[in-house]
């Protein structure tokens, strides 16, 4: 006999889960939402056309606990398996979990102060997870910040790309972008979904460009509680993406509509602008990452710099605001010196591993 819960006591935050055959990490995801000290919750487990075991794991969970509601449908991605989930939603707020990551079991007691406030969205640290060690996400300096009017467009400017001394750390650019680690008002996203994996590689930016858009209150906490898995090796984030450069000029174009679509300031294109620039080193990162020879490699980069819309916009980049070394590999990028900036590319990549500096 499952666990029944009737009562209501706050309100009712819901977890969405997408799973893809993530036998070895589910049972502690899982595990994690339901010690949350926080009970008025559902879990809303979207079973993405798993062929391991993923499925009689959620099946045992759901006996156990009838918070959690689950739903199988056939292989789309994760982002389709979000929208899923939104679909069955009867919490007023929204977290979205990753299958093989974990939460703090406080996590919902930590943010209940700004959930009975009714703040829209409201943002904290996470800790990306390597094994046994750690490295905090501290996305401000500065605990308790609140984002409205004025000050929620600077937040959104910072979403949309980086300004100033931030161009300075490009492999921070994309700290702010996830999902997982906000919780949304349900009212403040219920018309927006994810953009699917099969036309952009932003998904979690794209979607939170709207919900910033959308929000009248943001408000940070500066404590982390979600753990970002990075030892899966098998994530989204781990692989290599042939059609990266296709999937991320869509990206562009579509942060760009939106711009113009609600006269947004053009600080906001400049900052697309140099989202643009420092995304050359993701798309080194992603091409270092593959077996493929040297020469297929730097072929792929030239390819990149054939790119005339892509490489326009190193045109009104201010290289002063980069440290020497980006100043160096952004600089031989903009003209088109594929040897350095493959070699530089390898160079860092080797250099993370080393000082564990991963992203």
């Amino acid at each position: 006999m499952g666990v029944v819960w009737m009562r209501r006591t706050e309100m009712k935050v819901s977890f969405i889960v997408p799973v893809y055959n993530s036998e070895k990490y589910l049972k502690r995801c899982l595990g994690s939402i339901l010690a949350s000290t926080y009970k008025d919750i559902e879990i809303i487990v979207v079973d993405d056309g798993s062929t391991d075991s993923s499925p009689d794991i959620i099946k045992r969970f759901a006996e156990k606990d009838s918070r959690i509601r689950s739903y199988r449908k056939e292989n789309e991605g994760p982002s389709e398996a979000r929208n899923f989930g939104l679909e069955k939603v009867t919490g007023e707020y929204v977290w979205f979990v990753d299958s093989d990551d974990w939460i703090n079991p406080d996590g919902i007691a930590r943010l209940l102060k700004y959930i009975k406030n009714n703040i829209d969205i409201v943002i904290f640290d996470f800790d990306r997870v390597y094994g046994t060690n750690r490295r905090r996400i501290e996305l401000f300096k500065i605990d308790n910040l609140v984002f409205e009017g004025k000050n929620k467009d600077k937040l959104l400017l910072k979403l949309i790309g980086p300004t100033k001394n931030i161009m300075r750390h490009p492999y921070r650019m994309n700290d702010l972008n996830p999902l997982y680690n906000k919780i949304y008002k349900m009212e403040t996203i219920k018309d927006i979904r994810m953009q699917s994996l099969k036309k952009t590689g932003g998904e979690d930016l794209l979607f939170n460009i709207e919900a910033f858009y959308n929000a009248g209150s943001i408000e940070y906490i500066g404590e982390a509680l979600y753990f970002y898995n990075k030892t899966n090796q098998s994530s989204v984030t781990s692989r290599y993406y042939d059609n990266d450069q296709k999937l991320m000029m869509y990206m562009f174009s579509y942060i760009r509509q939106f711009i113009e679509k609600n006269n947004l300031d053009v600080e906001m294109i400049k900052a697309l602008n140099n989202r643009k620039v420092l995304s050359m080193l993701g798309f080194v990162r992603n091409i270092v990452k593959s077996d493929m020879s040297n020469k297929e490699k730097r072929n792929k980069i030239i390819g990149l710099f054939n790119n005339t819309e892509y490489m326009s916009a190193f045109q009104d980049f201010d290289f002063s605001q980069l440290s020497f070394p980006w100043n160096v590999f952004y600089l031989s990028a903009s003209k088109r010196r594929a040897n350095t900036v493959l070699f530089m590319g390898e160079a860092m990549e080797k250099a993370r591993k080393i000082i564990f500096f991963k992203n």
